[in-house]
């Protein structure tokens, strides 16, 4: 979504992904797919539109149904069978927690620089991190990406990237 974003987009809109091809997706009444996407949420800032946190992710605490925001029944139906660390669910999380870092960029820099920057330390990012990372390794590759290419400056915005705590 960052590589086909545009300077005019709204860095805290909701945006869905993979809209094309979910048109009536398990449900011919289904038409919410620019919304929706393929997944469960829009990739939106909004904790209010996507609410998903690592504990969506975590075993021990997820809640399998909704939680209030408009959620995409068509998808999953009214809860979600598939388990909380099943790949697709975990990359949402991720997801979700990455475009928050790009907006906090593009809001610092401006779209240019921001969308370029959040681009490049997510891919130098993963060449510091470990094969097979978990969240906190791919988290601690992006900051030292950081460190390495800029000293350090976006330490703070990097941080705050975290609408669902994926940073905690």
């Amino acid at each position: 979504m960052s590589l086909l974003s545009q300077p005019g987009d709204n860095v805290d809109g909701n945006y869905g992904e993979g809209s094309y091809c979910s048109f009536k997706l398990n449900d011919v009444n289904f038409l919410q797919n620019y919304y929706f996407g393929i997944r469960r949420y829009p990739y939106t800032t909004d904790l209010t539109k996507n609410p998903l946190t690592l504990n969506d992710i975590d075993s021990l605490r997820f809640d399998n149904c909704p939680s209030g925001a408009p959620f995409n029944s068509a998808l999953v139906g009214l809860c979600v069978s598939a388990p909380p660390a099943e790949v697709h669910n975990q990359g949402e999380v991720w997801c979700a927690t990455l475009w928050e870092v790009r907006a906090n960029l593009v809001n610092k820099y401006g779209w240019a620089v921001g969308n370029e920057l959040a681009l490049q330390l997510v891919t130098d990012g993963m060449n510091l991190s470990p094969p097979n990372p978990t969240f906190l390794q791919a988290r601690d590759a992006i900051i030292q990406a950081d460190v390495v290419d800029n000293a350090g400056a976006n330490r703070k915005e990097l941080w705050a990237g975290s609408p669902n705590a994926a940073w905690a």
